[in-house]
């Protein structure tokens, strides 16, 4: 949404009322946006993959269980 607004400004004439500095405030702060959006999609991508392993982990955990319970039973 606030991408369709800033394009809308960009387009509007310069007799906007909305000052220039004012957009340039904006468009910073977007930018600002986008960077920590960036950042929170990368912690977001390193998660899955912690979450990945876990339950890789908890998989090989619970064959090892299998495995040494069918060991106990052939002594």
């Amino acid at each position: 949404m606030l991408f369709l607004q800033l394009d809308c400004l960009e387009d509007a004439p310069m007799s906007s009322s909305i000052p220039r500095h004012e957009l340039v405030a904006i468009e910073a702060e977007l930018e600002r946006l986008r960077e920590v959006l960036t950042r929170a999609e990368s912690a977001l991508d390193a998660a899955d993959k912690f979450n990945a392993a876990a339950k890789r982990a908890l998989t090989m955990r619970a064959r090892a269980g299998t495995a040494e319970r069918a060991v106990s039973k052939k002594r």
